[in-house]
């Protein structure tokens, strides 16, 4: 065997090791003189059956030929252990306690995909309250993230540090995600060197999400208008100038990303030529006000709520807490910490989509309930505003001017927060 050949057997065998200790040990290291042989019988039998290759297996596959190769060895007590992991049992809709395990399994294999196509696919998703309409329909991932980093144009590491991150926050997420300040200070480099390192950030992260199944989308946001510099009321003319060739030509390119331009309300002329021409692209510009950014996190968008979606995002709640609390220490964590103490909403409903039932369902006091916020009930109007904005920008596209006035006043009606409801800890 080649030496290239054998670094990648042993890479894979670590692997292996690792995920196998994981299971049958909580991570821990084996010391028994029958395990260590029945560990490296398992582990043998694997890499034979699958080779080098099986470096490129999702957890979840190699945990399968782990799982057949512990049934060929006859031994009952780690066959147990893969029937915890990958078996659930057959009951009325998913338990609080079923739910902790598989949070728990999560922390322990290092993220939400070694296990969703094994066991929350397998079993809990079908399990769900079938009416409660949760997005996303995977129990361990949020719909929506937004996250500040810091500027690709400072420091030349920003770029490898700002590709991790995001390739980090992507496996958490199935709907968006919103990279906000990855932009600032244009100013500061050459067009040439600009352009460079966005490329290149821009190649990574698309790398990584072409390889992803049913990936979350990655929205990148941009200021209309430059930062004044220190001392200064207004933006310098070139400063500005600059910033909008670079939105314009994001815009231009052949394979252009999502990009989301943030606006001061009212928006300036020379901003609304550069909306025009950046709304008759391929990418339609989506179109924000500056103050009014979005939830760091969104778990879920209820369209309907029984009380047994209630019951559910409960159960989503305490997995996430468990994910937290098991050490994982997801990119996510602080966010969702500091959600959860400040009282920030991190489900959002209709407001046509909540019967009273469920309110007084909500507002009494139940033992099933815990002491922290689940939805916020975003106003109908606000819902409207949206959709009508979505509308008159279609239009302004195709007759090329017009509409702002309008425009401007659906921004700040879209921008109404969504009325928290009150929780447990406040209910009488």
């Amino acid at each position: 065997m080649s030496d290239d050949r054998r670094r990648e057997h042993l890479a894979l065998e670590r692997r292996l090791r690792s995920i196998l200790r994981t299971i049958v040990n909580q991570g821990e290291v084996l010391t028994e003189s029958h395990e260590l042989e029945l560990e490296a019988d398992i582990i043998g039998r694997v890499v034979d059956s699958i080779g080098a290759e099986g470096m490129s297996w999702q957890s979840h596959e190699l945990i399968e030929q782990l799982q057949a190769c512990c049934l060929q060895s006859g031994d009952s007590q780690w066959e147990c252990y893969f029937d915890d992991l990958l078996s659930w049992p057959l009951e009325d809709g998913v338990s609080d306690y079923s739910m902790q395990r598989a949070a728990s399994r999560v922390a322990q294999l290092g993220g939400p995909r070694a296990l969703e196509a094994s066991v929350a696919n397998a079993f809990l998703r079908y399990r769900w309250p079938s009416n409660d309409s949760l997005v996303p329909s995977v129990p361990f991932r949020f719909l929506h993230r937004r996250i500040e980093v810091e500027s690709i144009f400072g420091r030349i590491e920003s770029v490898d540090q700002i590709g991790d991150r995001v390739l980090r926050e992507v496996e958490w997420v199935t709907g968006s995600v919103v990279v906000s300040g990855a932009f600032d200070g244009i100013q500061h480099l050459p067009e040439q060197v600009v352009q460079e390192r966005w490329i290149r950030l821009r190649s990574r992260i698309r790398g990584f999400i072409e390889a992803l199944q049913q990936p979350p989308e990655v929205v990148w946001e941009i200021a209309a208008i430059p930062r004044p510099e220190a001392g200064q009321l207004f933006p310098d003319p070139q400063q500005l100038d600059r910033q909008q060739r670079f939105i314009r030509r994001c815009f231009e390119e052949l394979q252009p990303v999502p990009l989301r331009i943030t606006v001061p309300l009212p928006i300036p002329p020379s901003t609304r030529q550069l909306l025009s021409r950046c709304l008759r692209t391929k990418v339609s510009a989506r179109i924000s006000w500056d103050q009014k950014p979005d939830l760091p996190i969104v778990a879920g968008r209820l369209q309907r709520l029984p009380s047994q979606g209630i019951l559910a995002i409960c159960q989503r709640m305490m997995a996430f807490d468990r994910i937290v609390s098991d050490g994982l220490a997801p990119c996510w964590q602080g966010d969702w910490t500091r959600a959860r103490q400040q009282f920030r909403p991190l489900w959002i409903a209709s407001e046509k989509t909540i019967p009273p039932l469920c309110v007084d369902y909500l507002h009494r006091n139940s033992e099933e309930l815990h002491p922290f916020p689940v939805i916020a009930i975003e106003t109908f109007s606000v819902e409207k505003c949206k959709k009508d904005a979505e509308k008159l920008l279609q239009k302004i596209s195709r007759r090329r001017g017009g509409g702002w006035d309008r425009f401007e006043e659906l921004l700040r009606g879209a921008a109404i927060s969504p009325r928290l409801l009150a929780p447990a800890t406040d209910r009488a």
